[in-house]
């Protein structure tokens, strides 16, 4: 079982790039399906309660995605492919690469970015593709910003903070969609998820 039944998986459609959506659907599709079930924060403490219910995780990752949207078109951006794909991948190694540990971890952006490694290794890709996948990744590791500290062995370690716009404006939506005040709904007749953010539709259309 894996990740392709979730909302989440249907952000490959947003994806314009098709080596870069083969890529990103095949990485969710080697993910364990009991992160479906998982709340954004195993202590209930740094998200809303909507994310820190059921399928919090799936609830989170994909605001995400809506708020990278809103923020690119602010940005007049339109090439947001790279950006997508590591929005709704940003936190999926919160519980381990099996999904099944108990709290989520202070290193998931390291973990996460190593997980897209560990799959990427395992493809023939052309050199277009390795480098956006080098990006995302960077993206990932550093999505933590100023909160970017963990425990190994003893000693406190620090993760890399955002320096490129792409990495800062993953931190700002991942930011916003935590925020106590921020409320988000699902609609699971089209699949998109509209947050408090007026005069804004964001609704695939295929």
């Amino acid at each position: 079982m894996s990740l392709k039944g979730d909302a989440l998986y249907n952000v490959r459609l947003e994806i314009k790039d098709a080596a870069l959506r083969e890529v990103f659907s095949g990485y969710l599709e080697s993910l364990p399906e009991v992160l479906r079930t998982k709340p954004s924060s195993s202590s209930g403490k740094y998200h809303n309660p909507l994310e820190n219910g059921p399928n919090g995780l799936m609830i989170h990752s994909r605001s995400v995605v809506r708020l990278v949207d809103v923020i690119c078109e602010a940005n007049n951006q339109d090439d947001r492919d790279e950006l997508k794909f590591a929005a709704a991948c940003h936190d999926l190694a919160k519980y381990g690469r099996d999904g099944n540990e108990l709290h989520t971890r202070r290193d998931h952006p390291l973990l996460g970015a190593q997980m897209l490694q560990d799959y990427r290794s395992r493809l023939r890709l052309k050199k277009k593709t390795v480098e956006s996948i080098e990006r995302i990744k960077a993206m990932i590791r550093c999505h933590s910003g100023r909160w970017n500290t963990y425990t190994e062995n003893g000693r406190e370690k620090k993760m890399p903070k955002p320096k490129s716009m792409d990495e800062r404006i993953l931190h700002w939506c991942d930011m916003i969609s935590s925020s106590e005040w921020f409320r988000i709904q699902i609609d699971p007749e089209r699949d998109y998820i509209q947050g408090e953010i007026p005069n804004h539709d964001f609704r695939h259309t295929p």
